[in-house]
């Protein structure tokens, strides 16, 4: 068997190289489009972007003030068929400018760490606002101290777009 290392050409000819389903993820463009009305479905925003290569399209939630229950925001997430993200997508009549999705880092809800998750942690319980060793809840500390890098700020995560 030869190895790619040991090859001098790769081909005489045409190269048809196969891509599985979950592979095309990962070579998609992702993007998010803002203010988009309310009172355009889902089914309908997927008509009229499958044209400019939308594959998937998903409303984000968030949590009203005023109540518990999860509401869709007027931002929608994108994902097209090519991994070139357009300047903007028509709907309708309207235009969006289309940008970046950078998706929220994994944050660890034990540890306050970085890059896993609660259930594969191995550290040891920390507070998001102080940094010491009790719970959220349980937290009276005057000053918020952070526990990735101690500085004088509770944990967030904010994502910059």
């Amino acid at each position: 068997m030869t190895t790619l290392l040991q090859c001098m050409k790769l081909t005489d000819g045409a190269v048809s190289v196969e891509i599985a389903a979950s592979s095309m993820q990962l070579l998609s463009a992702r993007g998010v489009i803002y203010n988009v009305p309310s009172y355009i479905s889902k089914d309908d925003l997927v008509a009229c972007l499958a044209s400019q290569g939308v594959i998937f399209v998903k409303r984000f939630r968030f949590k009203s003030s005023d109540s518990s229950e999860m509401k869709e925001s007027k931002s929608v997430f994108l994902q097209f068929t090519t991994a070139d993200l357009p300047g903007e997508v028509k709907i309708g009549y309207l235009f969006f400018h289309v940008k970046q999705y950078v998706p929220r880092p994994l944050w660890c809800f034990k540890c306050n760490r970085y890059e896993h998750v609660a259930i594969h942690c191995q550290g040891k319980l920390h507070c998001s606002i102080c940094g010491c060793k009790h719970k959220y809840n349980e937290c009276s500390a005057a000053a918020p101290k952070c526990p990735n890098c101690g500085g004088g700020h509770k944990l967030t995560v904010e994502v910059v777009t």
